[in-house]
Formats: C-alpha cells, sequence, structure tokens
C-alpha cells in the first residue's frame, strides 16, 4: 500500500541542496531542467534532464545543484508497506536507481498533474494523486524493463510518440499512424501499446486531458472553448472524460482549485 508524503516542485532554487542525512522514506525525482548531483551511501550521481532517480529509504543522502547552475525537477516522497510493492517493480531492489526516460514528455504531464492534484483538498484529491503516484512508479518499471525491446520498435514508437504529442488536438486514426511508421494497423496499435503500455487514443485522451487541466487553471477560457481547443467539438463528451479520468468535472476541478496557481 503506498502512502504519499509530499510532492515538491524545485524551480532554478540558487542555494538548492539537501545536507547528509539517513532519509526515513522513498523518494523519486523527475529532473527537467538542468543537473542535480546526488551522494547516496558514497556513491556519486550527476541526474540530467530526462533521467528520473529512485532513492530508497535508509539511504545516506546529501545533494546540492551541479556546478552547471540551478535545476528544475519534480520530486515525490512516499512510504509503502513490502508487500504492496511487490506489483510494482522499481520498488524492489533497496538500492537507489537512475533511468534514462525514454518517453519524458509523457512521464513529465504525469508529475505535473500530479503536483497539482497533491495542491487540492479532499479525499477525491488525495485519492487521484495515490492513483497518479502508482501509474508514475509503474511507468518508470516499465522504462527499467524496456531494455528487452529491440532498437527499432523503441525507435517506431518514440516517432508515433513524437506525432501523438505534436498533434493531440487533431483528429488521429491508427491508420494514419500506421502509416507514418509504414507498418500495419495492428501492429502499429499492439508495438505502441507494448512499448508505452497504452493504446494510441489512451495516450491522446491523456495528452487531452492533462492540457484541459493546465487550462482550466492558467487560462480564463470557459469550458467549452476549452473542448474545442482540445479537439473535443461535443462539449457533453469531453466533460465525460475528464470526469473519468479525474474523478470530478471541468467546472468542480476549477473551483476546487483556485489558488492553486504554480
Amino acid at each position: 500500500m503506498l502512502r504519499l508524503l509530499l510532492v515538491c516542485f524545485d524551480d532554478f532554487i540558487p542555494t538548492w541542496r539537501n545536507y547528509e542525512q539517513v532519509i526515513p522514506m522513498n523518494v523519486l525525482a523527475l529532473v527537467t531542467q538542468g543537473c542535480v548531483v546526488y551522494h547516496l551511501d558514497g556513491q556519486r550521481f550527476e541526474v540530467q534532464k530526462g533521467e528520473v532517480l529512485f532513492i530508497p529509504k535508509g539511504t545516506n543522502r546529501a545533494a546540492q545543484n551541479d556546478e552547471s547552475g540551478p535545476h528544475q525537477k519534480f520530486t515525490v516522497l512516499f512510504d509503502y508497506e513490502t508487500e504492496g510493492a511487490l506489483s510494482i517493480p522499481v520498488l524492489g531492489p533497496r538500492t537507489a536507481n537512475r533511468l534514462r526516460i525514454r518517453y519524458f514528455d509523457y512521464l513529465k504531464t504525469r508529475f505535473t498533474q500530479l503536483y497539482q492534484e497533491y495542491q487540492g483538498t479532499g479525499s477525491l484529491a488525495q485519492l487521484i494523486s495515490l492513483n497518479l503516484l502508482q501509474e508514475i512508479l509503474l511507468l518508470v518499471s516499465r522504462e527499467a524493463e524496456l531494455n528487452d525491446v529491440s532498437p527499432i520498435q523503441l525507435t517506431l514508437a518514440k516517432k508515433i510518440e513524437s506525432y501523438l504529442m505534436a498533434n493531440y488536438r487533431q483528429s488521429i486514426g491508427i491508420k494514419q499512424l500506421s502509416e507514418l511508421i509504414e507498418r500495419s494497423p495492428n501492429y502499429t496499435s499492439s508495438l505502441f501499446k507494448d512499448v508505452t503500455g497504452q493504446s494510441p487514443i489512451q495516450f491522446i485522451h491523456n495528452l487531452r486531458i492533462s492540457e484541459a487541466r493546465r487550462l482550466l487553471l492558467h487560462s480564463n477560457m470557459t469550458v467549452p472553448e476549452i473542448s474545442q481547443h482540445l479537439g473535443y467539438y461535443d462539449v457533453s463528451h469531453f466533460i465525460r472524460m475528464f470526469k473519468k479520468m479525474t474523478m470530478t468535472t471541468p467546472t468542480r476541478f476549477r473551483a476546487r482549485n483556485e489558488g492553486n496557481i504554480w
């Protein structure tokens, strides 16, 4: 069972550092800009943009900005019961683990959503935050297992991901994606799900709803305007998708998070 303790966003803090201590919780950090230097049980880790670092509870940790300057990163502090951790591979080894993330842009959206939800109040925000943490840990575990995927499969999946990231507001069909990588529609769909854990349409909806959350917090656009902007031309369909993925409506999400702008 996971227990979320804290979610932080360090945004280019000139004097940032963690003094040496044995940490009483687990830490998961995603560096989004710059570089951070960690000293973990006497070993030096230079964690750069696009990399994630898992630090297990009980590690002797110290950290500071790299000599090149301040950094930007998300950090999640959490605890878990050993029995419940068996289904999340990255939590198995009790040593620090640094990974280069192949699907950095998407993982960054999940950390961003987790940070936003953590700022909210109420039982729903707590439940959504825990679900997001579990998803992030599973995505990181999948990254650790991608060594079993061939380079050509990774290249093709990355090509699809880049296309979806750039065009997710448009209507995109599997035939269009299959033509992009010059493979059959069935192969294209299976490939993307095997590598990312999601179908292309699920990936698109996640991107759209993540952007909807950002617009609800950082713009004056109305719900119908956001729906149209993101390619949901039926507002009721947009609201249903938003509620399915966040457990609340766009209007309630905006009202609940007013003032939690970062």
